[in-house]
């Protein structure tokens, strides 16, 4: 009798820890379904913007050519819409001009702060571009001597009166070129060269252009050169105009002469 009571709370005793073990192992399963429940808007977040993340660059370049395309017919409120989605701040300091581009914020705070309507354009990093403030009436492109004069006026910061007497004119003479009412003289030519650091005019193409090229670049008029040469002055035209070439004596003359840097 007593075995069979000592065998019945045997048993009861097992029946209880069981129940325990089953109750506590529920409560920890129950906890980890709450906090998969938790974690599943982060990871769907997550998610997503990996799918942007994996975007074709070839995609996103033929999006920003279309919008570029279309830039012009644009309204001036489209554009202001979006220049504030792209860029995050503009800072504009004394001498350079700092943007900071948007950027679409991280997994967690997509999830934290529910921002996943919030997609910039260029929306893949924080990005930070910092150039020089472009000064007013600075030529991007330079096409005429003024143009040249003027960038070169401006990247070393002086004002016309600098200028002229770095080249050796008067301020009357750089004005006049600056509005394009006149040319430099061919005796100018070589100091509004030394100025700029490099010769403005366009390439020549044939072997008269270079000869042409080079001796306007020297400042030498026709006859001066001829004489240099000892030639006459309608050959050096005649080679100049492309109607003969150099050869024989004066042509090895005229060669020896344009590789001279002393002259």
């Amino acid at each position: 009798m007593a075995r069979r009571q000592s065998t019945h709370q045997s048993r009861s005793t097992d029946t209880n820890t069981f129940r325990t073990l089953l109750k506590i192992t529920c409560s920890h399963i129950e906890e980890r379904l709450k906090a998969l429940d938790d974690q599943l808007p982060r990871l769907q977040a997550e998610l997503d913007f990996l799918r942007i993340q994996n975007l074709s660059r070839d995609e996103i370049i033929a999006e920003a050519q279309d919008l570029y395309s279309r830039w012009a017919d644009l309204l001036a409120e489209e554009k202001r819409q979006i220049v504030e989605n792209v860029v995050e701040r503009i800072t504009i300091g004394k001498g350079s001009v700092s943007i900071d581009l948007s950027y679409v914020p991280s997994p967690s705070e997509v999830a934290t702060k529910r921002q996943r309507g919030h997609i910039p354009a260029l929306p893949f990093c924080r990005a930070h571009f910092k150039t020089k403030r472009i000064p007013v009436g600075y030529p991007i492109v330079c096409t005429t001597l003024a143009d040249h004069l003027r960038k070169r006026i401006l990247d070393l910061r002086i004002n016309q009166k600098t200028a002229a007497l770095q080249i050796g004119v008067g301020a009357a003479s750089v004005a006049d070129w600056l509005h394009e009412r006149a040319a430099p003289e061919l005796r100018r030519w070589p100091a509004v060269i030394q100025f700029l650091g490099y010769d403005p005019r366009p390439a020549p193409t044939g072997s008269g252009q270079r000869i042409k090229h080079w001796r306007e670049a020297r400042g030498w008029s026709r006859a001066e050169t001829a004489q240099r040469l000892g030639i006459d002055e309608g050959t050096l035209w005649r080679w100049e105009a492309g109607h003969r070439q150099p050869t024989g004596c004066s042509g090895e003359r005229l060669q020896l002469l344009m590789s001279r840097r002393d002259c």
